[in-house]
């Protein structure tokens, strides 16, 4: 099961549970170059709240309706990639 937080609106003042939907869905299988990831933490620094505003700034603020991105350290449960396999262990 794939979870991913989508922002539903732009906060107003501090962030709420409102402003966010989550959505679990179905993992499809991994294709030929690519990686399955488990996040394990994730990021949750101030600047996320400034991406959050739609306003000029050094970086492109959240997409209404679309996945919020951060940081995370994962564990890697699927490799279909030859050449990182050997170095997954």
């Amino acid at each position: 099961m794939s979870r991913t937080i989508i922002l539903k609106q732009r906060p107003d003042g501090a962030p709420q549970t409102g402003d966010f939907k989550i959505i679990s869905e179905e993992q499809p299988p991994i294709k030929s170059g690519e990686i399955l990831l488990k996040a394990k933490y994730v990021s949750v620094d101030p600047y996320l709240r400034g991406r959050m505003r739609d306003e000029e700034s050094y970086i492109e603020p959240f997409k209404i309706n679309n996945p919020i991105a951060s940081t995370v350290i994962a564990e890697v449960l699927k490799v279909k990639i030859i050449s990182l396999a050997k170095w997954i262990f």
